[in-house]
C-alpha cells in the first residue's frame, strides 16, 4: 500500500549478478508524510477515531460522507473521495450559515444570509458573508466571540471552500475531470480539525446574538 502511494520504494542490491531487494526506504514524499501530525486517510479506522474524538457531536450526514471519502481514498478512488469530501464540507458550511442566520440581529444581514442559502447557493457569497460576520462577532463591541472559539476559523473555512471547489470544478466537471491526489490528501488530513472548529462556531452562535 505504501509502495502504491509512493511513500516508500525498494532499495535494490546486486549479488552475484542478480538484482534483489531486501529493504525499503522512505521517499521524499514518505518523509513528509511521516513527519506529519494530522490524521492519515490511509488508515480509515484510525482517521474516523480521530474525527470522532475531535468532533464528537458531528452531524451524522457529514460523518457518513467523510467515512466514504476516506474509504474511497484508501482504495485509490480519488474522484469518489473528492466528491464525498466536498459534500461533507458543503454540508458543514450550510449548517454554519444556518446558525449564523439565527444569530445575527441585523435584518439586512439576516435576509442576505437566508437569500444565499435558499436561492443563490453561491459559494463565494457564502464565504463573504461568513468572513464578514465572523469578523463582526470577534469585535468586543459587537459580538465578543472569545479567541478560543474564533482561533483559526478563517483558515479552516478556506480549507472547506477548497474542498468544495475541488468537488465542483475538478472531480465532476466534464471539462476538467482531474483530481490532484496530494491536494486531496492534504484536505482530508485537515478536515477533522476544520470540522471541530465548525462545531465550536455553531455552538457559540446558538447561544449568542450580535
Amino acid at each position: 500500500h505504501l509502495l502504491t502511494l509512493g511513500y516508500v520504494t525498494f532499495a535494490f542490491n546486486h549479488q552475484g549478478g542478480n538484482l534483489f531487494s531486501q529493504f525499503f526506504y522512505l521517499t521524499q514524499r514518505g518523509q513528509e508524510w511521516a513527519r506529519g501530525t494530522d490524521p492519515v486517510p490511509e488508515d480509515p479506522k484510525g482517521y474516523m477515531a480521530v474525527l470522532d474524538q475531535q468532533a464528537p457531536r458531528i452531524d451524522k450526514v457529514i460523518r457518513q460522507y467523510i467515512q466514504e471519502a476516506v474509504s474511497s481514498y484508501d482504495r485509490g478512488n480519488n474522484f469518489a473521495s473528492a466528491v464525498m469530501l466536498g459534500a461533507a464540507s458543503e454540508k458543514a458550511v450550510y449548517l454554519l450559515m444556518e446558525s449564523l442566520g439565527k444569530s445575527v440581529k441585523d435584518m439586512q444581514e439576516k435576509q442576505a444570509i437566508q437569500r444565499v442559502v435558499r436561492d443563490e447557493r453561491s459559494l463565494e457569497a457564502m464565504f463573504d458573508l461568513l468572513t464578514r460576520n465572523l469578523k463582526r462577532a470577534k469585535d468586543p463591541k459587537i459580538g465578543a466571540m472569545p479567541y478560543k472559539v474564533s482561533e483559526g476559523a478563517d483558515e479552516f473555512l478556506v480549507a472547506l471552500m477548497q474542498a468544495i471547489r475541488m468537488q465542483r470544478n475538478k472531480a465532476v466537471h466534464p471539462a476538467v475531470a482531474k483530481v490532484n491526489q496530494d491536494q486531496l490528501r492534504l484536505l482530508l488530513s485537515g478536515f477533522p480539525s476544520a470540522c471541530r472548529k465548525i462545531c465550536d462556531l455553531i455552538r457559540w452562535l446558538k447561544v449568542h446574538q450580535f
